[in-house]
Order: structure tokens, then C-alpha cells, then sequence
């Protein structure tokens, strides 16, 4: 895939970006980002990750794969490994709870020690405790969990516990999924319902582009694109932005061209 410019959106970033002030202040929430496929849920992610580090907050991210659906805390469990890369107050946090957190992943302690049958409650109760004991006192911590539509049952009851828990904390817990897979005919979908009517969830539908900011996007994407070109581009994407992007530089990326033949069909 291209590389991405990062175009329009200004108004769900200034909304992500009064939740992160808000949280800092010590009123936390989880924001819902949402949309179909291509949309743009996880480059809007990365934007705000950027943004949020440059001030000095703290980020985690954990990620959702078709691989592991059927893994308990999958998302969560890939959250703690990139704490130990790159959040190690966290991951500290964490191993000092190794006996109820091995329930999510076994390298949190050692093979020696107790835990792994911890409930579920203690178990969320954990998380939040690591993350307000490892948050900077005037910051908030952005933790992203990413398709969240592949996630397993347990990750997502741990982003409906922490709904109810996150009023006072300084965390904003970015959730992204994609609509069109967690549907009426999805066995998620009432509980869905359920978690967008909480008084600290936000909801943020991400929409297509307008006309305007396609025309930005694909411009950056390949400046010497020709202006009836960039027209076809804005067209036949109907605004999505990955679409915009693979469409943009196809006639000079063989890879891209078979990429939108299965996008578009």
C-alpha cells in the first residue's frame, strides 16, 4: 500500500482531541471510531498517536487479526507487548501483576508462577489499575485497539467493563471496527447497542470524503496526476480514502492495479 497523507478530518480530531484534554483532567471515556472498510479508522489513529506523543502523553496500541479471533485477550495481549517496547512504566506495572495478568499472556511473569485462572473482573481490574499507576500525573493515556471487528469475546467484555470504569481515569480507550461486520445479524450487535448508549462512550462514525479533500488526498498522493485524472480518481472511489490512494497511483504501481481490481470489482 502507498503511503499515506493524512487529509480532512479536522473535526473528529479536534473531538478525539478534547476526550485526550478531558481525560488529562482526570474524565476518561472510550471513543467508538467506526465506519466500512478503507475508511480511514486506523490512519485517524495513528494522526492522533502522533499528536498526543508530540504533547508528551503516553500511548498503547493492541490490534485485533483474523488469525486470532478465537484467542482470549488477543488485542489486549498484543497491547502488553508493545508496552514493553515502547511504554515500559506499563509493562513494569503489568509484571507486578503477573499473577492475575498471565491470564492474558504467560511472558508477563515467570513459567514458575501462579496465575492464568483469574476471573474476569479481577482481571480487568487489573488492566486499569496498570495503566492509571503507569500514566504521567498531568497527562492522559490514548490506548488504541484496533478491528476490533476480529477481536475475541473477552477483549470486547473488557471495553464494556471499562466503559462503566473510565469516568474518573485519565485514559481515552480508542476502539475501531468496521460497521458493516458487526451488524443486526451479529451476535454483537445488542450488546453494541448497549455500550454506544453509556454516558462516557463517545461515537465517532467516520464519513467519506467530500469532494474537496479527495481531490487533496489523491493529489498528494501522486502530484503529478492529471487534473481529468484526479476527477476519475474522486469518482470511481466515492471518497474512501484507501481507494483514493490505490486508485491514484495505479497506472504506475502494478501491485496497486490488481489491488483496486479486487477493491472495486
Amino acid at each position: 500500500m502507498v503511503a499515506t497523507a493524512f487529509v480532512g478530518r479536522a473535526e473528529v480530531l479536534g473531538r478525539l482531541g478534547q476526550a485526550l484534554a478531558g481525560a488529562a483532567a482526570g474524565a476518561g471515556c472510550v471513543a467508538l471510531i467506526y465506519d466500512e472498510a478503507g475508511i480511514g479508522k486506523t490512519r485517524l489513529c495513528r494522526q492522533v498517536q502522533d499528536e498526543h506523543r508530540r504533547r508528551g502523553g503516553q500511548v498503547l496500541v493492541g490490534r485485533g487479526a483474523p488469525e486470532e479471533s478465537a484467542i482470549a485477550y488477543g488485542a489486549v495481549a498484543d497491547t502488553l507487548r508493545f508496552a514493553r517496547r515502547a511504554e515500559p512504566r506499563v509493562w513494569e506495572s503489568a509484571r507486578a501483576r503477573a499473577e492475575v495478568l498471565r491470564a492474558i499472556t504467560p511472558e508477563i511473569g515467570r513459567a514458575d508462577e501462579p496465575g492464568g485462572g483469574a476471573d474476569r473482573p479481577l482481571v480487568f481490574e487489573a488492566l486499569l489499575e496498570v495503566v492509571e499507576e503507569a500514566t504521567h500525573g498531568d497527562q492522559a493515556m490514548l490506548w488504541v485497539l484496533d478491528d476490533m471487528h476480529w477481536a475475541d469475546d473477552a477483549t470486547w467484555h473488557f471495553v464494556r467493563y471499562a466503559a462503566r470504569r473510565v469516568a474518573d481515569m485519565s485514559l481515552v480507550l480508542a476502539v475501531t471496527y468496521r460497521d458493516e461486520e458487526i451488524g443486526p445479524a451479529s451476535a454483537r450487535w445488542a450488546s453494541l447497542v448497549q455500550l454506544k448508549r453509556e454516558q462516557h462512550v463517545l461515537t465517532v462514525p467516520l464519513p467519506r470524503l467530500g469532494t474537496p479533500d479527495a481531490e487533496r488526498l489523491a493529489r498528494a498522493v501522486a502530484p503529478d496526476l492529471a487534473g481529468e485524472m484526479v476527477a476519475k480518481v474522486v469518482e470511481r472511489s466515492a471518497g474512501t480514502p484507501l481507494l483514493i490512494e490505490e486508485l491514484a497511483v495505479w497506472p504506475h504501481d502494478p501491485a496497486s492495479t490488481r489491488r483496486c481490481q479486487m477493491l472495486c470489482g
